[in-house]
């Protein structure tokens, strides 16, 4: 009977744990969302900051040691976040999320190499056109699932608009998963408890 019983809660164990981290994230929806920097008035500098704001469940947090720069750099109504020369600035994100890319919409020649993404992960890449700039095919490095990312302008200017990202939600169903299978742990360990004669209460 002792023999028996310890592969069976292993056998529980293992079949809650796949079920709760492969079944139940297919059915997770993918969240997709747009930063726009609209949350500001335009033409307005942050001095020294910080930028908040939230969408599709995710709050975006800009900062900088120097200043932030809110504007309609682009003309079409909307702010839009510029940087210039010699100025770094974090976004940081209240969970990881995928970046997929944005548009750039200004730049006074300081495209090529004269600006740097560093993501926390340390994906990296220089932007050299204006448009919409695919980080998931033009990006180097790792881009997915991270927490922040630094744009550094070491000269001129740049600036980007409509920030669009993903995130894979975590489901109630996999913490309950969790839960269930510490329950199946500890009812294995009762059992081995009460029917071997060797292990003192």
């Amino acid at each position: 009977m002792r023999l028996f019983q310890a592969p069976r809660a292993a056998v529980l164990v293992t079949s809650g744990f796949l079920f709760s981290t492969v079944l139940t994230p297919v059915h997770a929806a993918i969240v997709l969302g747009i930063i726009t920097f609209d949350d500001h008035p335009p033409a307005t500098e942050l001095a020294p900051g910080p930028y908040e704001e939230g969408v599709a469940g995710v709050d975006v947090r800009v900062t900088s040691p120097a200043h932030i720069h809110i504007g309609d750099w682009s003309g079409d109504g909307s702010p839009d976040l510029y940087n210039h020369a010699n100025i770094t600035q974090t976004l940081t994100f209240s969970q990881p999320v995928d970046i997929l890319g944005f548009d750039v919409v200004d730049e006074t020649s300081g495209l090529g190499n004269n600006n740097v993404f560093i993501s926390s992960a340390g994906g990296s890449f220089n932007i050299s056109a204006l448009g919409f700039f695919d980080v998931t095919t033009s990006g180097d490095g790792i881009w997915e699932g991270i927490t922040s990312f630094s744009w550094t302008q070491p000269g001129d200017d740049l600036t980007i608009d409509n920030l669009r990202f993903s995130t894979v939600p975590v489901p109630a169903a996999f913490w309950f998963g969790l839960s269930g299978i510490g329950t199946l742990s500890r009812i294995a360990r009762r059992r081995k408890i009460t029917t071997d004669p060797t292990v003192s209460t």
